[in-house]
């Protein structure tokens, strides 16, 4: 103790002090470094999501025998007496698509605006016909604007003529009577219970994705099953065989794009995916339905697993299937994948916080990446 506390040794401690500074600098650069990635990485992912949408067309080449040629193929050839028409008719296309994304905009902005209230009683809280407060269901319009489904909205129905609803607000977008949404903030039941006769015991997730499958194929509808797991994709194939539902799952090889062709047939009527394998450079517009079996943290590759489905060429509504167990550690990580999906945190300046260390999960999705978000999760 008297040879550190003398003036020849003075220098150890703040050498010492300098070496835990620089070490902390370190791991935060390391925290940085990761994040930037992950932005990059996404960034990346939506260029190859708009490549993979895109297609060349092509002139039909002289003597060429159209008949060998599958129905994507024909798809991309123009006949050079079509190509004026074509031309026109995608310019129009063009300008119609950019109107109506002009006008989603406009409806994105309304809500939000909605959304971002500064917790003082607003006139969005209440319908504008009767001005009272929402409760119960409510009728949501194209424009954004709500009201209470009765006897509210019944009145503007049965003021309506023809297939379209004319907003009380004066508003110029239009809203057909079968796109009408009812929204509602009360929970029917906590969807456990199924409404088809299962085949099997296989606990209550599974038991309710079976009876949702089923009724969509009555429907002759398909739909995309997505899970991290290969056991739990096992289980779903077993489930899924035992109550007659005809399914398709690439593993791999030369039987993946075998497994994709089968799943193309008006038979099939589902395709179990691992989210390894099948969120990226798929095109699967011919379903309607993505089933996430578990929750995603990384929201990225969430959306990469819907886009899949949700993308340019897809003509039909896509339905998002989640299944979450009520007071599990399930709803946790969907709000941290719902926080993710903001993006106001991504590029968070990682000065202002010191991470330990890094975690990562058995999935695929990225894991956790601190310690506090663990304990988060873990609370």
């Amino acid at each position: 103790m008297a040879l550190l506390n003398s003036t020849q040794t003075s220098h150890v401690a703040e050498r010492a002090k300098y070496f835990f500074e620089v070490l902390e600098a370190e791991e935060r650069e390391k925290i940085g470094a990761n994040r930037m990635w992950r932005v990059h990485l996404d960034l990346l992912n939506g260029f190859d999501e708009l490549v993979s949408c895109k297609q060349s067309l092509r002139l039909s080449l002289e003597d060429e025998n159209l008949t060998l040629l599958t129905e994507e193929q024909l798809n991309a050839i123009v006949q050079p007496i079509d190509l004026l028409s074509q031309y026109n008719d995608h310019e129009a296309k063009q300008a119609m698509h950019l109107g109506e994304l002009r006008r989603a905009i406009g409806t994105l902005r309304y809500l939000q605006n909605q959304n971002t209230s500064n917790g003082k009683e607003s006139a969005s809280e209440t319908c504008v016909v009767c001005l009272r407060h929402f409760h119960g269901e409510m009728a949501v319009l194209r424009c954004g604007h709500r009201f209470h489904q009765k006897p509210c909205f019944d009145q503007i129905l049965s003021r309506s003529s023809g297939t379209s609803v004319q907003c009380p607000m004066k508003c110029r977008l239009l809203t057909a009577k079968n796109e009408v949404m009812i929204a509602t903030n009360k929970a029917r039941d906590d969807g456990s219970n199924v409404t088809r006769k299962i085949k099997g015991s296989y606990g209550t997730k599974i038991s309710r994705i079976i009876s949702d499958i089923l009724t969509i194929r009555d429907k002759g509808e398909k739909g995309v099953i997505f899970s991290q797991w290969n056991d739990m994709l096992d289980i779903l194939e077993s489930a899924l065989i035992e109550n007659d539902v005809a399914i398709a799952r690439p593993h791999g090889g030369r039987g993946f794009s075998e497994s994709l062709r089968s799943f193309q047939s008006p038979n099939c009527t589902v395709l179990l995916l691992n989210l390894k394998q099948g969120a990226e450079g798929l095109t699967l517009v011919h379903a309607t339905h993505v089933f996430m079996v578990e929750p995603i943290i990384n929201n990225g590759l969430d959306q990469q697993a819907i886009n899949r489905i949700h993308r340019i060429g897809q003509t039909k509504k896509t339905f998002v299937w989640r299944y979450l167990i009520q007071d599990t550690i399930e709803m946790k990580l969907d709000k941290m994948r719902l926080k993710n999906q903001g993006g106001n945190d991504v590029l968070e300046d990682s000065m202002n916080s010191m991470r330990n260390s890094l975690f990562a999960l058995g999935g695929i999705d990225g894991g956790i990446s601190s310690q506090e978000e663990l304990l988060e999760i873990l609370d």
